[in-house]
């Protein structure tokens, strides 16, 4: 669900809204998803903040590394469109230990 949904979700809003930003891929590789408008990208990733960080967890409880990574990585532009600070510390820290791992 996360390959094939969640993450070309996520990488397509975030390269609608910042696209002087270079990410790396996922580690599986997706069909290029269609590039909403940057109002679609904007409220879809507003309103799926919670679903994304909820999979991030899951998938460092899972032992995917890597994967939570990118997922806490693809939710950079919610950092721009919304202070919620408390969130961004937990996940800043969650990809922290995935990058030791």
């Amino acid at each position: 669900m996360v390959d094939l949904r969640v993450w070309p979700a996520v990488l397509a809003a975030g390269l609608c809204l910042t696209l002087h930003q270079h990410r790396g891929r996922y580690p599986v590789p997706v069909p290029e998803p269609a590039v909403p408008t940057e109002g679609q990208a904007r409220r879809w990733l507003l309103d799926h903040t919670g679903t994304v960080a909820a999979y991030a967890r899951r998938l460092y409880a899972l032992g995917y590394f890597e994967r939570a990574w990118h997922l806490v990585n693809g939710l950079w532009p919610v950092w721009l469109l919304r202070k919620d600070y408390a969130l961004r510390l937990e996940l800043d820290l969650l990809a922290w230990h995935c990058a030791c791992r």
